[in-house]
């Protein structure tokens, strides 16, 4: 079985302009992705503590699930995770010496292996 990573939710302001552009389509059209985030930006900005209110509890009540479906798939991956095995070699990077392969072959780039571990599961 393999664990799906969670995504990281949507921060308030992601909220406010998915909501903004669902409710003021017409003002952004034809804009360019640009000069559309600073109309977003700026509208942000305007907003007053009591009007961001409902973008920040749902942010808030996001990260709140986001954190439990982490701890879940930390809990999951280590359970996947090989205990007792040597793995010195993981992932290491080897730069080949020049008079590795072939002699008569020359050349003026260098040679970078990964050797990369994978346990039998």
């Amino acid at each position: 079985k393999i664990c799906k990573k969670t995504k990281r939710p949507m921060n308030a302001f992601h909220f406010f302009s998915a909501d903004f552009r669902s409710n003021k389509k017409e003002l952004l059209q034809g804009v360019r992705l640009g000069e559309c985030t600073k109309i977003l930006t700026q509208e942000w900005k305007k907003l007053s503590d009591r009007e961001k209110a409902p973008y920040l509890e749902k942010s808030k009540e996001m990260r709140i699930v986001y954190a439990k479906e982490m701890e879940e798939y930390k809990k999951e991956v280590s359970k996947l995770t090989p205990v007792g095995i040597d793995t010195s070699l993981l992932e290491q990077v080897v730069k080949l010496k020049s008079n590795v392969g072939a002699q008569s072959f020359t050349s003026k780039f260098q040679y970078w292996y990964v050797l990369t571990f994978i346990p039998d599961l």
